[in-house]
């Protein structure tokens, strides 16, 4: 089995081999599977961008109604979207994330 791991000296995520019980070691397999696809997503810059100006255009359209937004970001992970609708003025926002272990 290989596992990415973090090598602080070249600063990059390097594929390592791992032996047969690595999913019961200290190190959680399910948390290296849930870890490495924060990094991708947070670095998404195309993505990131749409959701931001998302964000944007529906907390202003139900503002200028009157409507105060409220915000639910299902499986927040890193919580980047609730992040990003508070900076837009959304004062209603909950995020949840379901990790099973």
């Amino acid at each position: 089995m290989f596992a990415s791991k973090y090598n602080p000296v070249t600063g990059k995520n390097e594929w390592i081999v791992t032996n047969k019980d690595y999913d019961d070691m200290e190190t959680d397999l399910s948390q290296e599977f849930s870890r490495s696809h924060y990094g991708d997503m947070v670095h998404d810059t195309e993505r990131n961008g749409k959701y931001y100006y998302g964000l944007r255009w529906a907390i202003c359209h139900w503002e200028s109604k009157g409507v105060e937004p409220l915000v639910l970001d299902i499986g927040t992970g890193t919580g980047l979207l609730a992040m990003m609708a508070g900076r837009w003025g959304a004062t209603n926002i909950a995020a949840c994330e379901v990790y099973y272990n």
